[in-house]
């Protein structure tokens, strides 16, 4: 550890809900501490709304799936087409090898019934071990 870690620390950013939800336009919409989850591969990114927080393993893309999405994306930038396609083709490639978000989709599927009045106290620990 350097002499100097302590004196300085390293700054620490969170993915804070509160903005979410202090939104008028957003709380007009239906989002609520209820009702929202957030899905990460870094606990301290949701730890100021533990509750709402979904732990994931880190998505990595094998390089042919990269050279998929690589590809899509320059045709659209030569073919003139909207982002909007161009995300959703490195989607579809980015999925060809994903094997978290099936499970996490399964997952929400088999909880939901749970989580109808609210999402926070459920336990989301572990449940990649489950599904």
């Amino acid at each position: 550890m350097h002499p100097t870690a302590c004196m300085y620390p390293q700054r620490v950013y969170t993915k804070k809900l509160k903005k979410v939800w202090a939104s008028k336009r957003l709380r007009a919409a239906g989002w609520k501490r209820t009702n929202t989850l957030i899905v990460d591969d870094q606990a301290v990114n949701f730890c100021t709304n533990f509750g709402n927080g979904v732990l994931m393993p880190i998505f990595e893309a094998e390089p042919h799936v990269l050279q998929l999405a690589a590809k899509a994306l320059q045709e659209a930038a030569t073919a003139h087409r909207g982002a909007d396609e161009a995300s959703a083709e490195h989607a579809a490639a980015a999925s060809l090898t994903d094997r978290w978000l099936p499970r996490l989709s399964a997952y929400f599927e088999a909880e939901a019934l749970h989580w109808r009045h609210s999402v926070r106290p459920p336990e989301k620990r572990g449940w990649h071990l489950r599904y």
